[in-house]
């Protein structure tokens, strides 16, 4: 292969690189329009995860917790400085919580996703740089000359 064809395969192949670049840029300014979006919405995002669990209802006269079986009720858990906690759940803030808790889910992943393509691109981009000092040579050395000390 000559040096002519070598530069015109390395062009050819960061043009696509660069093209490459152009498309993960795209993805990530739709992503980040998203993530505005969500901002926008002003809605909480609530960190932590439900579940839910029998307990007793506290009440003294209670024949079904007489009797062994308890009530189902919903909890928030969240772990704060390394220490879970759990708050119970009221059955007419369950929907609310379990949407902020979703959005919560839905920004995370969109963060990661927009940190992925940050990396692609910084990947990318490095691989143009390492293809452009590739193709430039150096002059070869006259003969005899050792160079300088």
């Amino acid at each position: 292969m000559s040096p002519k064809e070598k530069t015109t395969d390395i062009k050819t192949e960061i043009a696509l690189l660069v093209g490459r670049v152009h498309e993960l840029e795209a993805e990530r300014i739709e992503l980040i329009d998203k993530l505005e979006s969500m901002v926008r919405e002003n809605r909480p995002l609530i960190r932590g995860s439900l579940f839910e669990k029998a307990e007793k209802c506290r009440k003294k006269k209670c024949q079904q917790c007489k009797s062994g079986k308890y009530h189902p009720a919903t909890f928030l858990s969240v772990s704060i400085g390394g220490k879970v906690k759990h708050r119970r759940v009221k059955v007419a803030e369950r929907e609310e919580i379990e949407q902020g808790v979703g959005r919560y889910k839905d920004w995370l992943a969109k963060q990661k996703k927009l940190v992925e393509l940050c990396s692609q691109q910084a990947e990318i981009v490095t691989t143009i740089r390492d293809g452009l000092l590739a193709s430039i040579t150096p002059p070869p050395q006259k003969p005899g000359c050792k160079g300088k000390k």
